[in-house]
């Protein structure tokens, strides 16, 4: 895999290998320690391993699941940057798929030979109720 350039290509090749289900893809765009909230997880994940089971198992159902990226805002801090936003997640329930809005944050470290990769993820599905929305 070439170097990653910038964090805004991080992010989008973050997408483009989830929604192609490849979890190795995936996998590939973190650091070697980083650690997961998934939407999907129980528990704070902090190791590949771990990692490598969270995708494979999130990635595996049928219809496929994906993401359309709403929104995205970026910060960047020199060898460090936070990637913050939205998206509408597609899961599927067993037999269709159900979207659902939600958030994700990407802290995001420049490695030497691998250029921008994750070292800590959040993600969560939206409140539905919005109570607590400032824009």
């Amino acid at each position: 895999m070439q170097p990653i350039d910038d964090p805004r290509s991080a992010t989008q090749l973050w997408i483009e290998a989830f929604n192609a289900t490849d979890p190795q893809s995936v996998l590939a765009l973190y650091a070697p320690d980083a650690v997961l909230w998934g939407t999907l997880a129980s528990e704070l994940i902090v190791s590949r391993e771990g990692l490598a089971s969270y995708f494979e198992r999130a990635l595996g159902g049928e219809p496929r699941p994906s993401v359309k990226l709403q929104r995205l805002v970026l910060q960047s801090f020199g060898e460090m940057a936070v990637a913050s936003g939205e998206y509408l997640l597609q899961l599927s329930d067993g037999k269709q798929a159900q979207s659902h809005p939600a958030r994700f944050t990407f802290v995001l470290k420049r490695a030497v030979d691998a250029g921008w990769l994750i070292v800590s993820h959040q993600s969560s599905l939206l409140p539905l109720d919005g109570r607590a929305s400032t824009s």
